[in-house]
């Protein structure tokens, strides 16, 4: 059948009825492949491998576990020579216009945003898009365009851009554990106009609101984690990339080596297509929706909820919403002032 021939609507039912037995399935053959990759992780253990840091095992399992994949030792990191390790993984993304910028992220477990990416992955397949763009789906732009295909339509485009988001939603939420959005939106004009105005603020926070945006929403997710969980578990985190990735990951690194949580939580903190990793295009959604929330909330506080915004709040899906204006950023300042962010 070709691209754009039926309905987009009509695949949306067809794709529910078929995801239950799809999702059953893949539970069973998780549960016998992590039974698996769980019992060569441990024959790793015995080996005795002698090595202290978290970066150095990463290596070590990729080299001693040839026969398992990365599915088979998705949440599993050897610590030196006393046991195996879980971590949870972060995809964030970022969503900005002139007034607000913000990152927004979901928190889970690797296992689970596998899962839940080829799921996603067959439902823009079935509607021959390629990837899931919270913006362009927003505006009929891009995937979405009512050109595409050619002579698509508007009423046809909108139809499956409520679809596909809609679904999207669907999927997050079907989780569990649930996956956890942390957003963090910092108001522009007030971060531009402390930095320029205040030496003290430009030396602490930088003049990168990218990299701080960022920098601020891995504090906020490890610190989160660091009040509501008594475990020790690991944090990696992934970033949307883009041309100066370069420079934000040596930022991501100050932050591990200055902050004491970020040190303790943080695994690393590295980028990647948003086109090839499904978690990215679900963290954007997450951002979208948190600019335009926050946004609004700013012009009038009892202004009712976008729906989108509302469903995964109800859902739990959304664990932190953070908002920094020019008073946050100045208490900010006086907490962080002998201790920067990141040097540029």
């Amino acid at each position: 059948m070709k691209r754009g021939r039926r309905p987009a609507s009509s695949y949306s039912e067809e794709w529910r009825a078929a995801s239950r037995a799809r999702e059953r399935k893949r539970k069973r053959e998780w549960q016998r492949r992590n039974r698996e990759g769980r019992r060569q992780a441990e024959d790793v253990l015995f080996q005795k491998v002698e090595t202290e840091t978290v970066e150095k095992n990463v290596t070590q399992v990729g080299q001693r576990c040839k026969m398992a994949s990365a599915l088979d030792l998705a949440e599993t990191l050897l610590e030196g020579r006393d046991g195996l390790m879980s971590f949870l993984k972060v995809y964030g993304d970022e969503s900005y216009d002139s007034t607000v910028y913000s990152c927004g992220s979901l928190l889970g477990w690797p296992r689970d945003f596998y899962y839940s990416g080829v799921e996603w992955e067959e439902r823009l397949a079935a509607e021959g898009l390629s990837y899931f763009r919270a913006s362009d789906c927003e505006r009929l732009d891009g995937e979405f365009s009512v050109e595409s295909p050619p002579n698509y339509g508007h009423e046809r485009a909108k139809a499956r851009a409520v679809s596909v988001r809609q679904d999207l939603v669907t999927i997050i939420q079907r989780c569990w554990p649930p996956l956890l959005g942390v957003t963090s939106s910092v108001v522009k004009k007030d971060f531009t106009d402390l930095v320029k105005e205040n030496t003290r603020a430009r030396a602490c926070f930088g003049t990168n609101l990218m990299i701080f945006s960022y920098q601020m929403l891995i504090r906020d997710t490890i610190s989160l984690l660091e009040q509501d969980s008594r475990s020790t578990t690991k944090i990696v985190f992934m970033f949307d990339e883009h041309s100066n990735w370069k420079v934000a990951e040596k930022a991501y690194s100050q932050l591990k080596e200055k902050d004491p949580l970020c040190a303790k939580r943080m695994v690393v903190a590295g980028h990647g297509d948003d086109k090839e990793f499904p978690g990215l295009q679900m963290a954007d959604l997450i951002a979208h929706e948190a600019r335009l929330q926050t946004k609004a909330w700013l012009q009038n506080p009892s202004q009712e909820e976008r729906p989108v915004f509302k469903r995964l709040k109800e859902s739990h899906n959304l664990y932190f919403i953070g908002v920094r204006g020019r008073a946050e950023l100045l208490t900010l300042l006086e907490k962080e002032q002998n201790r920067p962010f990141a040097k540029e």
